[in-house]
């Protein structure tokens, strides 16, 4: 599966500009620079004023950081959701897995229990391979030059900085090392790097073909194999220094291969392509894989025995050395990308969507170490911090008992899609849906009942203040009241055909609706009349918040956030960070908020809503509600059944320096007029000022002085109105001098 989505992410690079900058660069040194190269800045030093904190531009450059926490773990599909594209054991029986959103998992029981990180090297891009060496030393790599190494069994992980060599951002697919020190990497466009003192320094290889190379295998420091697109093998006897082409018989993908004695080999790909050898690739003879699909990779416990597995949950195993293969049954039909054994009895398979596969006995049973149901879900509601529901498609509750740690479908609705649940108390609860559904439980879900509603409009959210009186909104426009707990329902329409989304009521009397087009109306006499209010925006809105009469939000498509102080006579802009659309908006009290949306978007502010940051998310799919209890009880649910959970996540790095680009992205439109959006990098959270000087060193305005701002990717709003054209510096500092970052701006009038 990970081949397919490599293709669509990448296209080949010129192989002339490739030779081009190996020549340019040789041997390449994997250091850090030295600063930053502020391009061509026009910069006065004997005018600095006095304010200014540094006696260069050059000075302004520091890139010292401590990666730390994160705030949001999984908690459904347990251990995660991520795909899982890479498998490796240690001498130790520790497993550990590498996989989508740059995350790591480790386990020291078999599965019992599981350390997961996610978003190491401070970003989101996928982690392909995991080759650990030995119980300490261990080396990862994936998307963007991507190359993790840890030395201590994994707790933390340090980015490699490859610096501004052509292939820093070539996507590397394998890495293979034969001791703490000396390893291969193979990538894109016929690249291997190869290093002899643990990633410090790296020398490019080619094999003299633009072609993806997705796996290789040594035996030592001299043999060693690649293979690749349109079924190419290469084959190397002094280190890599040179590699020669070996005729595999096929012209389908080769994915992956193992060598399990001096000369005999295997190789799988595409459409169950299985290539064996006996004497080193001389000559690569057709094996009968016994399969059509996909195979993504192999592995060999001894000379004979060994294991293969691809799409459609397709485990296959040798007894012979690769001459014929006979399926084992998998229970599952997802794609399973990696395959290891730590001996000929105990092995793990994992693929997409978190799958992980246990056997003890050979492969003849397979266990799922993953659990948790990957049904879709659109709701969820918690009336305590251990009792909880959630709604999935065609109708499906769940509910938890423990936090959220574990799910049970508590009912279907006989089909019905739920949009909506609301949560009178821990026995009451209704949800509501399409085509007029309506049910409710008071029995905190063991029994539920259809509320004729009157309706066949589609629902999209239900809302009770009490146990008699509540409201539901839906399609065209309708707003239905029930006063009775819903026995009986009545239509207090506004005069608008638009469908709304969301309904918030903050006592019997006051309420709002929002949705489409930007519509927001209020009621002042529960729901009797409505009156439109201005929302300022014509995007969708999506939902609605209150902490008072007077505070509340909205949040909708192309990141919209809009906030009132009036009770809605003026809603006023406020700045996202995002043009993802947000889903749902919850507030733990008048400063502290959050929201989510598309693309695994997850926002909080501490400030009411002055900043919203772009806070780490572990997935990179839709989520589309979000509840919150406290502050220390928060939820948020979505696509394939992911559920977070706002806590300790696990993740720690270690300390390393990484380069100014990582920490800082850049402002945008640049130039401007007389507005830009500046976007930073923090590799933790942290207390920041956020400063602009003239060319004269002066400083001319303060975005933020001393404000928290989470670990990720966050914006801050500059207005450049009252200033003259020319050339500006945006400082970003850490409180506790750990950072300093600089960003050349042109505003032109």
């Amino acid at each position: 599966m990970k081949y397919l989505i490599i293709k669509l992410k990448y296209i080949l690079f010129m192989w002339i500009s490739a030779m081009f900058f190996l020549l340019l660069n040789g041997n390449l040194n994997a250091q850090l620079p030295d600063s930053i190269d502020i391009d061509d800045e026009i910069f006065i030093e004997d005018s600095l004023d006095s304010s200014f904190p540094y006696g260069s531009m050059e000075e302004m450059v520091e890139d010292m950081f401590a990666p730390t926490d994160l705030y949001w773990y999984w908690q459904n599909p347990y251990p995660t959701g991520f795909s899982i594209y890479g498998i490796d054991v240690t001498s130790k029986r520790n497993v550990f897995f590498a996989g989508a959103s740059s995350s790591i998992l480790k386990t020291t029981d078999s599965g019992n229990s599981w350390d997961v990180k996610f978003g190491l090297g401070l970003t989101s891009g996928d982690l392909y391979d995991i080759d650990m060496i030995d119980s300490l030393y261990g080396y990862a790599v994936g998307l963007g030059g991507k190359i993790l190494k840890t030395i201590d069994g994994g707790d933390n992980w340090a980015k490699l900085n490859l610096g501004v060599q052509f292939y820093s951002n070539f996507p590397f697919f394998d890495a293979m090392f034969i001791n703490r020190d000396t390893g291969w990497i193979c990538g894109m466009n016929g690249l291997i790097i190869r290093t002899s003192n643990g990633g410090s320094i790296w020398s490019p290889q080619f094999v003299l073909s633009p072609v993806r190379l997705f796996e290789i295998n040594f035996l030592d420091g001299s043999r060693g194999w690649a293979v690749g697109d349109s079924g190419k093998i290469y084959y190397t006897s002094n280190g890599g220094s040179v590699w020669n082409a070996q005729s595999s018989g096929t012209t389908n993908i080769l994915t992956s291969v193992k060598f399990f004695t001096q000369n005999k080999g295997v190789a799988v790909g595409l459409k169950g392509t299985m290539r064996r050898t006996t004497n080193g690739g001389s000559n690569w003879l057709t094996a009968n894989s016994g399969t059509n699909a996909w195979l993504d990779d192999v592995d060999f416990v001894d000379s004979t025995t060994g294991w293969a597995v691809g799409s459609n949950g397709t485990i296959m195993k040798t007894v012979n050395e690769g001459i014929t293969w006979i399926p084992q049954t998998s229970g599952t039909t997802e794609w399973l990308d990696a395959v290891k054994f730590l001996d000929s009895a105990t092995g793990f398979v994992a693929g997409v969507r978190g799958t992980i596969l246990k056997t003890t006995n050979g492969g003849e049973d397979w266990v799922q170490l993953s659990h948790g149901h990957r049904d879709n879900l659109y709701a969820v509601q918690f009336s305590d911090p251990s009792n909880g529901w959630a709604l999935g498609r065609y109708g499906i509750v769940y509910k938890s008992t423990n936090g959220g740690s574990n799910w049970i479908i508590q009912t279907a609705l006989a089909g019905k899609k739920a949009n909506s649940i609301f949560m009178v108390d821990s026995a009451t609860i209704y949800i509501a849906g399409r085509t007029g559904l309506i049910e409710k439980t008071t029995d905190g879900g063991t029994n539920w009942y259809r509320l004729m509603s009157g309706s066949t409009k589609t629902f999209y959210k239900i809302f009770f203040l009490n146990h008699d009186l509540g409201f539901v909104v839906g399609s065209s426009g309708y707003v239905r009241k029930t006063t009775n707990g819903g026995d009986t329902w009545y239509t207090t329409k506004p005069r608008v055909s638009n469908n709304f989304y969301d309904v918030y009521f903050v006592n019997n009397q006051t309420g709002w609706v929002t949705g489409t087009s930007g519509l927001i109306f209020k009621t002042t006499n529960s729901g009797e009349s409505w009156v439109a209010q201005p929302s300022g925006t014509t995007r969708k809105l999506n939902s609605l918040h209150f902490i008072s009469p007077t505070t509340g939000w909205a949040v909708g498509s192309g990141g919209t956030i809009r906030k009132t102080t009036n009770g809605g006579f003026n809603w006023l802009t406020q700045v996202s960070g995002t043009t993802r659309e947000i889903k749902s908006i919850t507030f733990t009290d008048s400063l502290n908020g959050w929201a989510v949306g598309l693309s695994g978007t997850i926002l909080s502010t501490t400030n009411s809503g002055s900043t919203w940051l772009n806070v780490p998310s572990p997935i990179r799919s839709a989520l589309y509600d979000i509840f919150s209890i406290d502050s220390a009880n928060v939820w948020a649910v979505g696509l394939y059944g992911v559920t977070l959970k706002y806590g300790s996540g696990s993740f720690t790095t270690q300390n390393i320096a990484i380069s100014q680009q990582e920490v800082f992205a850049q402002n945008y439109p640049n130039p401007f007029n007389p507005f830009t959006t500046i976007e930073f990098d923090l590799p933790e959270k942290s207390i920041v000022n956020i400063k602009v000087y003239n060319v004269l060193g002066q400083e001319v305005i303060t975005l933020a002085d001393n404000i928290e701002f989470y670990q990720g990717k966050n914006a801050v709003y500059f207005d450049g109105t009252n200033l003259a054209s020319g050339i500006y510096f945006c400082r970003i500092k850490d409180a506790n001098n750990r950072f300093n970052v600089v960003r050349k701006m042109l505003l032109l009038r």
